[in-house]
């Protein structure tokens, strides 16, 4: 694959953004973001991959203490 991939890191408040290299070898973190709502986290997410032209989101699934999928209370 050749392009820059962008990594999201989903959490209740913040949202973490790493980017790849344009060979997709090596990733650096980007930015911070706080959570506003879906939509509008969303929208941010879609509008920084589009000024980096990257060419995937991977998005992290938060997991528990065992290893499992945290899901909210």
């Amino acid at each position: 694959m050749s392009g820059r991939i962008l990594a999201v890191d989903p959490g209740e408040k913040r949202i973490g953004l790493a980017v790849s290299d344009p060979t997709a070898t090596i990733s650096n973190p980007l930015r911070v973001l706080l959570h506003t709502s879906r939509a509008v986290d969303a929208a941010r997410i879609a509008q920084e991959a589009a000024d980096l032209e990257a060419v995937l989101i991977i998005v992290g699934q938060p997991l528990d203490e065992e290893g499992q999928p945290d899901t909210p209370q």
